[in-house]
């Protein structure tokens, strides 16, 4: 994953999460006709206020912290509970990422080369 640059960063800091929403949606809908199922972001402003999310990098950073969620609980078979990111940055989020991508990459490394040594 990459991580975001600092003029994406104040450009998200700049727009609401509405229009961050849109315009997600509109990549989303480009793709989608290649055969794979999406899922559009709802853009109903209650949606994003009754959750506290009011900018566009309030938004990324709250689908940040669920991928990390959901990749840790995929890679680990279980939710991180000890991990507090109610403080994180969009660069914390998105480095805690790479280093799961980094430790999926190394478990498969270990499950191939288990594989290969019994074979």
């Amino acid at each position: 994953m990459s991580n975001t640059t600092q003029a994406e960063i104040e450009r998200l800091h700049s727009i609401t999460a509405i229009e961050h929403a849109r315009e997600l949606n509109a990549r989303i809908k480009q793709r989608s006709g290649d055969g794979n199922m999406y899922f559009l972001h709802p853009e109903d402003e209650q949606f994003y206020t009754s959750r506290g999310i009011l900018t566009g990098y309030d938004f990324q950073l709250s689908i940040s912290i669920e991928t990390y969620h959901d990749m840790y609980k995929e890679l680990y078979n279980l939710r991180d509970r000890h991990t507090d990111t109610s403080k994180w940055t969009l660069h914390n989020a998105e480095n805690a990422i790479n280093n799961l991508y980094d430790a999926a990459a190394d478990e498969e490394w270990k499950e191939i080369n288990i594989t290969n040594s019994v074979v």
